[in-house]
Formats: C-alpha cells, structure tokens, sequence
C-alpha cells in the first residue's frame, strides 16, 4: 500500500487533475491512510540523492518532526536571513540608519542572483533598508555585500549565539572568500552554515514577534514575503499561500526555509541539503522538488484534502472494508425535502427573497468567508450612489497582509482599484483583501455605538455592517470583522444569509462578481512593478450549467458553508447550505436541495 503524504506530492507534478482527484477520493475510501509527520516526510528524504535535514513545527499546535536537524549544514543564500536579523539589531540599538543611501561602486558588483550587478550603473544610490529588500526578494548578491559593507561581517555570527544559535554563521562577502573570517567554515560549508533546528528557532521567534523587536520582527516578515523564488516550498502549495521564507541554492545545495500560513495554523519548516547527485539548474531539479514536495507534505498533513465528489461511479461500494461504510439511513421521503449533512439550511425564491423551505435557518451559527457577502454588499451599496469610489486605489497595508486565511496573494505595499479587488474578495475569498476594503472605506461611515473603535478604519466599517443588517432586517446576523473568520459574538443565520443575498442580487454589480469563475488583474508593487494575478472562484457549483453564484466559506468552526444560486427558465431559487462536513458535502446538499425545490415548483429535468 501506497501511503498518502508519500504519494500525493507526486500526484501533484506528474498526473492530471482527475488522477489526483481519485487518490483524495482514496483516502475518503480508506485506501490510504493518514500519517504522523514522520510516515510522511521519511520516504521523500530517504528517496533523494543526496544529505538532508528537515526540521518542521505548527507554531500553535506544537506538533514537530526533525531529522538530523542538529547537524550544521551550508546555507547557500539562506544565510541572508540571519544577517537581515543582524541589520535590525544595529538598527533597534542606534548603530546604522536604515534610511541611510549607499553607493554602488563597479567594485561592488559579484555575479549570481540579483538585479543589480547587470542593471544598476556604478554611482547609484538608495537607502540601506532597499539593500535589504533586493537581498532578499531576489537575493542579490551585490546587495548582500552592499549591507555586509555597513554592518560588518562578526556581528551576525556574535548575535546569532546570543540567540542560541552557535552554528549559524555568515562566513565572508558573497563571491568573495579572500574576506572570510572563518576559513576552515568557508571551506566546509561555503557562504554560511546553520542547522535545520536553529533555523526553525529563528523563524519561530519571528512568528512570536521576539527577533530583535516585535516591529523589527514585523518588517523583517515583509521582507520574507517577498522572496520570488517559486522553485521550492512555493511550487506546490495551494494558490495564495502565504510563505515568509528565504531559499539559497548553489550547484550542489538548495535549500528553504520560513513560515507557511495555512487554514490550520501557521507552520515553521526548514529544508537543508547538500551533495545532491542533481547539480542541474533545471526546473526538475531534484534538490528544489524534494523542498517543494515535502512543503507540500507538511501543508497537507496538518490541512488533510476531502473527498471530491464523483469518483463514486468508478467503483462500487462493495469493494469498501465493510467497517468504513457509513450507518444506514432512511429512505428519502418522496414528498419531503431530502436528508443532508449540513447543520442548517434554507431555501428561498431569489425574485422575492420569501424563504420557500428551510431546517433550522434561524439558528445563529458561525457562517466563516459568506461573511464576505456582507462586505461586498456595503461597498456596492456606496458604489450605486457614488460610482467613483470603484475607481479608488486601495494600497494593501502590513495589517491587510497578515491576515490569516485564504488570501488573495496582494502584498504590503501594492496597489490596485477597488473594482478589481473586490473581485480577490469574492473569488478566492481574500482575507486579506477584506482588512484592506474595510481599511479602505471605513472612515467614511460612522465609528461603533460605544465609539471604542472609532479610530480603528476596520471597526467603522464592521459597524456599517452592522447597521446594515439592521436596515435588511437580518435579526440574527451580528459581525465582528469583515472576512468571517472565528470571533465571539459573529455569526448568522441561514435564513439572513438567503436575505441578504437576494439584497444583493438587486444590484447588477453584486450579480456579475458572484457569477464570475475568474477574473486576472495587474497590481502595482510597492517599487512601481506590475505583476499579474488570476483569481479562480472556489465556489464549485459555478462549473455546472445554471448556476449563477454567490460565496462558500469554510473555518473549523463553521464547516463547509456555501450559499448559491440556480436558475431554470425564469425560475430562480437562493440555496443556503451551512455547516456542511466538506467543500464536496457542502456541494452535494446544495444540489440535492435545488433539485428537490424544482421538482417542487413544477420543474421536469
């Protein structure tokens, strides 16, 4: 028997979608099992060619793995964290001023990575804390020894054993040995050493905010988020990812380390290797697939994938271990609404909003991302008397970008038109670009009953909420942030949401980016560059014909919640579904009740 970490990272590189969507459905079926971290990650370290040390945490959970993580090993240009960690330290003290300009010389030029050895011109100049950037972002090579020129080679390796950290070191410039203060490391190890424990003692201090300071620790996690290096941890892992991390690679060793966020928590990770048989700079290479592969692994483990639905035509249940078919249940009822595994539920005519059939759809539950529903409702609702406000460019702050959650991949510092962001609100269901909208707008309504928050842009517009569900008469509905994840006290109801929505779908703007499946944009970096971004709707019922929108949402807390709707000739229905087991469940009930509400109202396939 195959096992399921082992194989889906390779599911995920060389089989198709349907391939892979078979092997989720296997582990529904209970042909492959579910592993500790060690079952997981030992058959992809023992498969590779080469030395490796892997050492991984969820930083709330404390659950770990480590494999000869105390072995100091090379860091290639991952050694670049701990001086950027250095940098900060003399800049929180006072020695060097981050906003300082340096000056590029002809001298200063080494080859490697970077941008600014083949497009700077000698005399250039810009502050130190960019240096930090490009050394990071892109690892320059130039601008690593741009910012060792300022801060001097000892101190990283002097403060780093204050930390508890005695194996990492930064040995010389890049491309320059002659300037090694440690030549028997230089020669063992090259650039740098670290070892896989220390370098997750690093990246777990700067999730605690305890690296240097917790506003040192802050920006140094923007620098992170930035590194463009998409070969390793980032290859692999769902779209939107949040990864704080720094990589290095020379023709032997890759290497990665940092911080994934993901919908079970955050997770700490380092991956070290050396004399790896693949030495190739391919896009295969083997040192950046195992990183990519086990990132995957780890993100999968503590974020098990459900069931997609369908595969059940490919074989019959009778092949199931009799132990794993679930109890038998009634018969349907031919006359009634048909059983579901939801929580609650509800049905309404989506041309009047009367709710036409529901089960328990006054209960107040957690509703997680069709919380955005609401968010997007009070911004289109301002748009309909002030069309110019979609047109306003809303810059992602540090707050925005440090969501937790699902994300719509825009980073501190970049910005884009409300019109288009919108669209990262609804279709991957940002996070992130609910703070930003609610940043963006709050000020303009008024501050909380208790005027607590009314400084707090966020905590404005969180009221406009509230007023808003107010207005709609949405007696059950109370929110406390504008993305739906888990708070005291927010929460709502089916029959609101099917409310609300029909509120919505009043508005032609509302309706056209909810029935949207993709749409791609252009964000504007913080240093002026473009990048393009493609957004993909998570809501699956958008793929089947007669499907018209609108939000799913999922938090522990909540389950799987999708709230929709269908049409059939003039015909057409809101279908809210809460509390689902899955994304796939969640689906199933949906269409279940739509099929049962036609037939209801007269409907024939």
């Amino acid at each position: 028997m195959r096992r399921l970490c082992s194989f889906l990272p390779q599911l995920r590189v060389v089989v198709s979608v349907g391939t892979y969507a078979a092997g989720l459905w296997l582990l529904a079926a209970g042909r492959l099992s579910a592993e500790t971290l060690e079952e997981c990650l030992k058959p992809l370290i023992e498969g590779h060619e080469g030395q490796v040390a892997v050492a991984v945490k969820h930083l709330e959970k404390g659950e770990a793995f480590a494999h000869r993580a105390d072995e100091p090993m090379p860091t290639a240009s991952l050694v670049k964290f701990p001086v950027m960690i250095e940098v900060y330290r003399q800049a929180n003290e006072g020695q060097i001023d981050l906003t300082k300009p340096g000056v590029l010389r002809e001298e200063d030029k080494v080859p490697g990575s970077g941008i600014l050895t083949n497009h700077f011109s000698a005399g250039a100049t810009f502050p130190l804390r960019d240096a930090v950037r490009l050394m990071i972002a892109f690892s320059d090579n130039t601008a690593t020894n741009l910012v060792l020129g300022q801060i001097g080679l000892p101190g990283t390796a002097k403060f780093m054993e204050t930390l508890g950290c005695p194996n990492t070191k930064i040995h010389s410039k890049v491309y320059k040995r002659e300037t090694s203060i440690f030549p028997e490391r230089s020669k063992q190890f090259g650039l740098g050493s670290t070892t896989a424990a220390e370098m997750l003692r690093l990246f777990e201090m700067l999730h605690q905010r305890k690296l240097v300071s917790p506003d040192a620790s802050d920006k140094m996690r923007e620098h992170l988020l930035t590194c463009d290096d998409r070969k390793k941890f980032s290859r692999l892992l769902p779209e939107g990812t949040k990864l704080a991390h720094k990589t290095g690679s020379v023709d032997d060793i890759r290497t990665d380390a940092g911080i994934m966020e993901t919908p079970a928590g955050p997770i700490a990770l380092c991956v070290l290797t050396k004399e790896n048989k693949d030495t190739r700079w391919a896009e295969d290479n083997a040192g950046d697939l195992l990183c990519s592969r086990i990132a995957l692994s780890v993100y999968e483990h503590f974020n098990p994938p459900v069931a997609v639905g369908g595969a059940e035509d490919d074989e019959s249940l009778e092949s199931r271990p009799a132990a794993l078919l679930p109890e038998l249940k009634p018969r349907d009822s031919l006359t009634g609404a048909p059983f579901v595994t939801c929580r609650v539920w509800a049905v309404a005519d989506a041309k009047t909003g009367q709710l036409i059939a529901d089960s328990q759809a006054s209960d107040v539950v957690d509703t997680a991302s069709t919380t955005k529903i609401m968010t997007a409702y009070v911004i289109l609702k301002l748009a309909e008397k002030e069309p110019d406000v979609l047109e306003e460019s809303v810059t992602f702050s540090g707050r925005a970008d440090k969501t937790a959650g699902s994300s719509c991949g825009a980073r501190a510092g970049d910005k884009l038109p409300v019109r288009e962001l919108l669209f990262g609100l609804l279709l991957p269901s940002g996070n992130d670009a609910a703070v930003a909208l609610a940043e963006h707008f709050g000020l303009r309504f008024d501050p909380p009953p208790r005027r607590s928050g009314e400084s707090d842009p966020v905590a404005r517009f969180v009221a406009e909420m509230n007023r808003t569900a107010a207005k709609l008469k949405l007696a059950e509905s109370r929110y406390m942030n504008p993305n739906g994840l888990p708070e005291k006290g927010h929460g709502s109801s089916a029959r609101d949401l099917a409310r609300l929505t029909w509120a919505g779908g009043q508005l032609p703007l509302f309706r056209e980016y909810v029935s949207s499946r993709q749409h791609e944009t252009q964000v504007v970096g913080r240093d002026g560059s473009k990048r393009a971004i493609l957004w993909r709707t998570t809501n699956r019922l958008l793929a089947i014909a007669g499907y018209t929108g609108v939000k799913t949402g999922y938090t522990k807390a909540a389950g799987s919640c999708l709230v929709s709707t269908g049409e059939r000739g003039r015909d057409s229905l809101i279908v809210v579904v809460l509390g689902a087991p899955s994304a796939a469940a969640a689906v199933a009930d949906s269409r279940n009740l739509y099929r049962w509400a036609w037939r209801e109202r007269g409907h024939q396939d």
